[in-house]
């Protein structure tokens, strides 16, 4: 199977973890300490596994091109070798095949994220779409109209008995329309934006959907789900700080 499609995720080889995206080959835990052009090397091998790879595309691959002896090829996978700890006699994962290159030998499977990484990136991403806030506002706000319904139902005999399950049902079917809501949207002084992905650099949430925020607020009348949102205050960066802060508005219901 050739490898080349698969540029990021981690791949088992043997007792190796390949790192494309840390650039790292690890054992047990600990990244193997190896030159540029080693890594190179093992990169070219093992995303072309288990098929040979030729001098001329390890010079082309390893090397970028420079002009470079069969010698030199040789001496560079003697130090791969090395820092693998494989030997040439007897080797477990790189073999000669001679008058044409080297290959791979051990079986090359995608690994999968830890688990851990996983719900780590989850909460993460779920506090920075402020989901996990917008639930607990949620909650409050359903608890607290929940008991003065049922106070008026036993003050007032005009309610009807099921007016407090009629409530109860209706937020239990809410919860879920106000969490989509809230991982997917944004509301700001800009209008309606849709959250973007995180970045590397900077939490830029763009593709406004939505009127501006002025006009909203003019033509909606001041009742109480108006004053459901959550204001946070953010310093958007883009390479440096700006130094001036932004606020961000985000729609609970």
């Amino acid at each position: 199977m050739d490898n080349r499609g698969i540029k990021h995720g981690r791949r088992l080889i043997g007792d190796l973890v390949f790192d494309p995206g840390k650039r790292q080959i690890g054992r047990d835990g600990r990244a193997l300490n190896m030159p540029k052009l080693s890594y190179r090397l093992f990169s070219a091998l093992a995303e072309s596994a288990p098929n040979v790879v030729t001098h001329d595309e390890l010079v082309d691959r390893v090397w970028r091109g420079r002009a470079v002896s069969h010698d030199t090829i040789t001496q560079r996978v003697k130090l791969l070798r090395e820092a693998l700890g494989d030997d040439a006699t007897a080797p477990r994962y790189i073999a000669l095949v001679r008058g044409d290159g080297y290959r791979l030998l051990p079986e090359v499977e995608p690994l999968p994220e830890d688990a851990e990484n996983v719900t780590r990136g989850l909460v993460a991403e779920l506090g920075r779409r402020r989901v996990l806030q917008v639930a607990l506002v949620y909650a409050a706000v359903a608890w607290s109209i929940t008991e003065v319904v049922s106070f008026l139902i036993e003050a007032l005999p005009v309610f009807p008995a099921w007016s407090k399950a009629l409530v109860a049902i209706l937020f239990v079917v809410g919860f879920p329309v106000a969490m989509f809501l809230a991982w997917r949207f944004d509301i700001g002084p800009g209008g309606i934006r849709r959250t973007q992905a995180a970045t590397a650099t900077c939490t830029k949430q763009k593709a406004i959907v939505g009127n501006n925020l002025e006009s909203v607020t003019s033509k909606t009348p001041r009742t109480w789900f108006n004053r459901l949102f959550i204001l946070r205050s953010t310093e958007r960066t883009t390479g440096r700080k700006s130094g001036r802060p932004t606020v961000s508005i985000s729609f609970v219901l």
